[in-house]
């Protein structure tokens, strides 16, 4: 299924009062109106308060919301009350902790194993997002961080960067990658900077090896969720903004594409 991560996206323009702009239920209904299925929740997107919120999420497949390490307890908390609300919660996913140039695996570790021993037991799955660090690297944390079910989100923005960067393939990335893949965030870049661009031809840009990723997910038997992660003009745009928006239904058609092409 195809989900949006609703911290990209204002609800209304920039000459309304700074709270309207971050309405949840206008981006909820704006989201299933645009064929979205899927949903990723964040601090800033923001966690929903009302029963409208609750009851728009559950018109929705499934919830992820992102979070960074360290874990804090009641953005926690805030994950597990949305769940027992809505029951669509699939997974939290983290961003490791980096340091300066080096993935802090002792720090992260810590992070997932805290947020774990709340999250498990409400049937959430935790998910550790992709950076510019290797395959082997994932299981390490899932080892340190003792978590048997650890997942992986595949930042496709991210894995540019790696293969154009470390001289690697994305296929043989993804095929390397030794935890479960459940979700990817769909953007693209120029190979040098993480900018969260639509997909469009461009120096550095992912399409050229777009089929090589494409292939590596097939081979792992990936059917999770791809959600949209896109910022059009580099900074967020408001549900309003036709072309803003149009470019992020062209990023999911552009990746439905190569995904239905035959190999």
């Amino acid at each position: 299924m195809y989900g949006i991560a609703a911290w990209n996206i204002r609800a209304s323009d920039k000459q309304e009062h700074d709270r309207a702009s971050y309405r949840l239920p206008l981006k909820l209904r704006a989201f299933r109106d645009m064929g979205f299925q899927a949903v990723s929740l964040s601090r800033y997107s923001p966690y929903p308060e009302e029963e409208e919120e609750f009851e728009l999420l559950r018109e929705y497949g499934a919830v992820t919301i992102h979070m960074s390490c360290p874990a804090e307890i009641e953005e926690l908390r805030q994950a597990v009350r949305i769940h027992r609300e809505t029951g669509r919660v699939r997974w939290v996913s983290f961003d490791a902790v980096l340091g300066q140039g080096y993935l802090d695996y002792e720090s992260t570790a810590r992070c997932l194993s805290y947020a774990f021993d709340l999250l498990a037991e409400e049937g959430i799955g935790l998910l550790i997002e992709n950076w510019t660090f290797k395959p082997e690297d994932f299981l390490l944390i899932k080892e340190k961080a003792d978590i048997p079910d650890l997942g992986v989100l595949i930042d496709i923005g991210h894995l540019n960067l790696y293969v154009k960067q470390m001289g690697k393939r994305a296929d043989k990335y993804i095929e390397a990658l030794p935890l479960e893949i459940h979700e990817l965030h769909l953007h693209d870049n120029d190979g040098v900077r993480d900018y969260h661009l639509p997909l469009y031809p461009r120096q550095g840009s992912i399409l050229p090896i777009m089929g090589d990723v494409v292939s590596g997910l097939k081979k792992r038997g990936f059917d999770g969720t791809v959600t949209l992660e896109v910022i059009p003009y580099g900074q967020r745009v408001y549900i309003k903004d036709e072309e803003g928006m149009a470019s992020i239904i062209r990023t999911r058609e552009i990746f439905e594409d190569y995904w239905t092409r035959p190999p």
